[in-house]
């Protein structure tokens, strides 16, 4: 990814996570897709954030029960085409999974809408910043 592509979030209250117009979204899909509830699990840590890449997005997420995992739902701001030698998709909203290791680089991978392609996994190197 470009050095000048960014992602962003912040820590967020459960209530702040249900009212956002994503949450409705993931509920819905994850109905539709027979998956268990979002944020479902006892430790679930919220997240709301934004991205540059793809034309810029937004999501939602909760963290995993280990931590340095994160699972989530985006939307992006217009339909996006993303082809490689293994890969062809159009993003326009749908799940995501992150994860990240003991060096700062969190590999966050996409899918499209109906869960049958996935983009490859992007790599963001950053910091926490409490």
């Amino acid at each position: 990814m470009p050095m000048e592509e960014t992602i962003s979030f912040r820590l967020a209250s459960p209530t702040d996570l249900h009212k956002n117009v994503l949450w409705r979204l993931w509920l819905a899909d994850a109905k539709k897709m027979h998956s268990r509830t979002p944020c479902g699990n006892k430790n679930a840590i919220p997240y709301i954030g934004s991205f540059s890449f793809y034309g810029s997005g937004s999501f939602i997420g909760c963290s995993e029960t280990k931590p340095n995992w994160l699972n989530g739902f985006f939307r992006v701001k217009r339909s996006f085409f993303y082809a490689d030698d293994s890969t062809t998709i159009t993003l326009t909203h749908g799940v995501f999974t992150g994860s990240m290791d003991h060096n700062n680089v969190l590999e966050l991978v996409f899918s499209d809408a109906a869960h049958q392609h996935y983009a490859q996994p992007e790599v963001v190197l950053g910091y926490y910043r409490p």
